[in-house]
């Protein structure tokens, strides 16, 4: 028996309802995955990924949604016969609005006690908005070479930014919290 470790392992929400009979598109994508191959056969992997969800999802589907032009694979074992295919053991699968209840759900040592931070759009092009459940005191954005493009004094929880004028690229965001930086 041929034995294929493989990545693209992931997690996809849907709205319709699928099974063997109506199996579901490989769209090359999915709401997280791992870009990882998943070869340890004696210990459990975790997986995990944050979605803001775009619809109003019904229905959860784990596995690779993916086509083999876009997943790569390793082989471990002797022949094929009959084609090949990696099989994984899923186990505490929790999808939840709260992070920190996931984290202690999942049994997971060491959360943050940072505040949580939301920003959304993410791509965005005329404004970024941002979440936190404490108080920012500060933003800062700075662009991919580490200089400055944006700063503003918040006091609030909430703060929305005009991006319109930045330059198309990656940007990191710094925020300041009463005491504390993230």
């Amino acid at each position: 028996m041929q034995i294929i470790a493989a990545n693209k392992l992931g997690l996809k929400f849907s709205t319709v309802p699928f099974n063997s009979l109506a199996v579901p598109p490989l769209t090359n994508s999915a709401s997280f995955y791992t870009d990882s191959i998943v070869t340890d056969t004696l210990n459990w992997i975790k997986i995990t990924g944050s979605v803001i969800a775009d619809s109003s999802y019904s229905y959860l589907m784990i596995g690779n949604f993916f086509d083999a032009a876009n997943t790569d694979t390793i082989i471990f074992g002797g022949p094929s016969f009959g084609g090949s295919s990696s099989y994984y053991y899923i186990d505490d699968v929790c999808v939840t609005t709260d992070s920190i209840y996931n984290e202690n759900w999942t049994n997971v040592s060491g959360v943050s006690s940072l505040p949580l931070l939301s920003v959304f759009p993410n791509p965005a092009t005329t404004f970024v908005s941002v979440f936190s459940s404490d108080n920012i005191i500060s933003l800062t954005i700075f662009d991919i070479l580490g200089r400055e493009v944006y700063s503003k004094n918040v006091n609030n929880n909430k703060s929305e930014i005009d991006i319109q004028n930045f330059n198309s690229g990656t940007y990191i965001i710094v925020t300041q919290f009463s005491g504390k930086d993230s």
